[in-house]
């Protein structure tokens, strides 16, 4: 019986959602097109800055380009949080006109964030990105404001990837079904998040960030959805994070930190949820199912497929394996890729590494939930390097 019922939930988790994404999006009411009128807007992007000198080079060139090309007025502010390093340094090196280097008295990403947002004056709209990712779209901005405009949407985040020349395989499969989930989940209802590398949103959405706060991405996102507002992954702007965990320990322990800030603020939207909208809503239960629920059903899976097959009923341990092996293909399958861009989908080096990946996601998210109380992280830990 616990095989059953654990193994219909992983089916749920790997499949289900992904049907009923497509019923979603089947019955929801298509929309017509608005009439968008385009004009100049003031927008500002925020990069917050701490012991950078080594790619803060490359962050400004890359960030040249993209006010360059952006039909809108712009002012970049670089927050340094009290570089030890030659950051502060190079930045006010730079004669940019769009550049401006704010010095927050207070080092931690969601209090330099803060520092920022204090000093915005007529922006219409806010882009926040992390040093540690290059954007490969020029007109990144351009296109973020078009999503913008729509009356429903209220945050737009780049489709991510990690650096390809430095990350571990495990992680660019990681990257590769997180982001053809969330262009489902955009295509057919909402994305359930936005990623820290490139982010924007209309300055209504937010004044500043909870002191607390520590996944300023998970956050907005769950701002967004309270506020009835649709967020878009957008597959048509491009975000490399080229700092990477360059061995398994390093990169289960940035994994680790992340989901302890996710599960921070899961926990503070919680007594909200009533007031996202219906479809919305369902996206978001999700992600607590994932987050709660999900772990210890792995867990339970594992264990009754291991009892099953020490009383010697092979078979139906193999029949569970096989509908979860045959659910996760259908829906690597569904799950497929914007244009123009390629898949790990139907390939068993691609499931393998799904199978890999859900594991390694599932034991750290049982780790979370056992030292939540007892350990927390705080926007001031070590990066990967």
């Amino acid at each position: 019986m616990l095989l059953a019922v654990t193994t219909l939930l992983l089916v749920f988790n790997f499949f289900g959602h992904t049907i009923i994404l497509y019923l979603i999006g089947f019955f929801s009411s298509s929309k017509t097109n608005e009439n968008i009128k385009k004009e100049k807007k003031c927008i500002c992007l925020i990069v917050p800055v701490f012991n950078e000198e080594k790619i803060l080079d490359l962050k400004i060139e890359n960030t040249k380009k993209l006010v360059n090309k952006t039909e809108h007025k712009i002012v970049v502010y670089f927050v340094d949080g009290g570089s030890k390093d030659k950051s502060l340094e190079i930045l006010k090196s730079k004669s940019l006109p769009w550049l401006k280097t704010l010095e927050s008295p207070e080092s931690g990403k969601i209090p330099q964030l803060n520092y920022a947002l204090s000093k915005l004056q007529d922006a219409n709209y806010v882009f926040i990105s992390d040093a540690d990712s290059i954007i490969i779209n020029d007109d990144a901005f351009d296109k973020a404001i078009e999503y913008l405009l729509h009356k429903d949407v209220g945050l737009v985040g780049a489709w991510t990837t990690p650096d390809p020349s430095s990350a571990l395989s495990i992680e660019q499969a990681y990257w590769d079904k997180q982001n053809r989930f969330r262009y489902l989940e955009t295509r057919k209802a909402t994305s359930s998040i936005v990623t820290a590398q490139f982010y924007g949103f209309e300055t209504t959405l937010l004044k500043r960030f909870p002191q607390d706060c520590i996944a300023d991405d998970v956050y907005v996102s769950l701002l967004a959805h309270e506020k009835k507002k649709r967020i878009v992954y957008a597959h048509d702007i491009e975000a490399i994070e080229i700092r990477q965990a360059q061995n398994f320990y390093s990169l289960f322990l940035q994994k680790l930190r992340k989901a302890n800030a996710y599960t921070k603020e899961l926990i503070r939207f919680f007594p909200i949820l009533k007031e996202v909208e219906s479809k919305q809503r369902y996206t978001v239960l999700f992600k607590y199912y994932q987050f709660i629920i999900l772990p210890w059903v792995s867990l339970f899976y594992l264990f009754s497929l291991i009892v099953n097959l020490a009383l010697g009923k092979v078979v139906t341990a193999s029949i569970s394996f096989m509908v979860l092996f045959l659910s996760t293909l259908f829906a690597s399958i569904l799950i497929t890729p914007p244009p123009k861009r390629t898949r790990g989908g139907f390939r068993l080096l691609s499931i393998f590494h799904t199978i890999v990946v859900f594991s390694m996601v599932n034991i750290i998210l049982l780790i979370n939930g056992l030292i939540f109380y007892t350990w927390q992280t705080d926007s001031k830990y070590k990066r990967v390097e």
